[in-house]
């Protein structure tokens, strides 16, 4: 995000302290309109914080892509993911609230699984 050209990370944490071997549905999103960024977390709100200003995308040249990882770090993600993503999806709007949760149920109906906290 940038409200000035350079990039400004914005961290909307959950409330939710991580077990092992325990799949969790996360969802984030960006809203530009409202200029908040939410965190949703087995379809249940866990945090919304200010965040202002516009994408803006990698620098030429990068060529990967990491959840929460710098691309223009092609030697280290420090700030990326340290775990298993079993799905990972991105979408050309943001998400309301109802269609967060919306996923989380079509994933517990699909799954039928009692392994998701």
């Amino acid at each position: 995000m940038t409200t000035s050209g350079n990039s400004t990370w914005r961290w909307t944490t959950s409330d939710v302290q991580p077990e092992t071997q325990v799949f969790y549905h996360v969802v984030g999103v960006w809203n530009k309109e409202e200029q908040k960024s939410y965190i949703y977390v087995n379809g249940k709100l866990s945090n919304v914080i200010d965040a202002p200003g516009d994408m803006k995308f990698a620098s030429a040249g990068c060529n990967w892509f990491a959840i929460g990882g710098d691309p223009a770090n092609a030697t280290s993600a420090h700030g990326s993911w340290k775990g298993d993503v079993a799905l990972a999806r991105a979408y050309d709007k943001a998400l309301t609230e109802d269609e967060a949760k919306a996923l989380w149920m079509k994933l517990q109906d699909e799954t039928n699984t009692a392994d998701m906290v």
